[in-house]
Parts: C-alpha cells; sequence; structure tokens
C-alpha cells in the first residue's frame, strides 16, 4: 500500500508541473498518440477493457453502470494516472505502465492491487456508441 502511495504521490508531482517548452518536450505525448481513442484489456483478460478517449475520460461499461467518472493523464513516455473523479470517496487513483514498446501495461488498480498484464484489443463500437464518456 506504501508503494501505491509513493507512486500516487510522484505521479501527482509530474501531473501539477508546469509544461515548458510544448508538446515538442513532452516525453508524455508519443504515450498520449499511441493510447487516444483506443481500447485496451483491463487487468489481463478477465473480459473487461477501457478505451482512452480523445477528451482525456475512461470509457468502462461497469465503471459507467456505477456512475465512476474517471479520466486519465498520461504523465511521461510510459505512466498513465487513471483518477477516479465523481462516483465515490476513496481509492481514487490507478496507475498503468507501460511496456517500453508500449504493447502492454501493468501497474497498480484503484485498490492497490498489482494489475495483469494488458494489451490493445479491438475496439466494440456498439456500446460506446450509446454510452458516450462526459465531456468534463
Amino acid at each position: 500500500m506504501m508503494k501505491m502511495l509513493a507512486l500516487v504521490s510522484i505521479a501527482m508531482l509530474v501531473v501539477l508541473q508546469p509544461a515548458v517548452g510544448g508538446e515538442d518536450n513532452d516525453p508524455a505525448c508519443e504515450l498520449r498518440a499511441h493510447v487516444t481513442n483506443t481500447q485496451w484489456q483491463w487487468d489481463g483478460d478477465r473480459g473487461e477493457t477501457i478505451v482512452f478517449r480523445e477528451n482525456h475520460y475512461i470509457e468502462h461499461e461497469g465503471w459507467t453502470k456505477r456512475g465512476l467518472i474517471t479520466r486519465w493523464e498520461a504523465i511521461d513516455r510510459r505512466t498513465i494516472l487513471l483518477k477516479i473523479e465523481r462516483g465515490r470517496p476513496g481509492d481514487l487513483y490507478a496507475i498503468l505502465v507501460f511496456k517500453s514498446d508500449l504493447s502492454a501495461f501493468d501497474g497498480f488498480n484503484f485498490h492497490g492491487s498489482r494489475l495483469l498484464a494488458s494489451h490493445k484489443t479491438e475496439v466494440k463500437r456498439s456500446w460506446s456508441e450509446k454510452h458516450p464518456a462526459p465531456l468534463g
């Protein structure tokens, strides 16, 4: 749990730092472009998926049905921070750490447990077209 808190603290410091030099010097730019509007397994191959929407919100059918509004932010070249903005009072952060070739991620889920390796999948358009992510 302490490791998760330390990772969240570091991630928040990175997110809150002002950008210097624009997109050209942004180490998260490649990761952001790689995941935007793509669908990935959530916590390994268990049948759940997440979509990283262009508006920086996460689409996950189960989370949306439970009223969870989740935002994503690439914070460096291999790390994404997920933050639950609305829907529950605690366990608000998850950290996704991508392999160097960006083919998969693991990390820590919202409860501090390790995530299983998760890979990109085909986008299922039917659910996402019916239930778009919030506009913020």
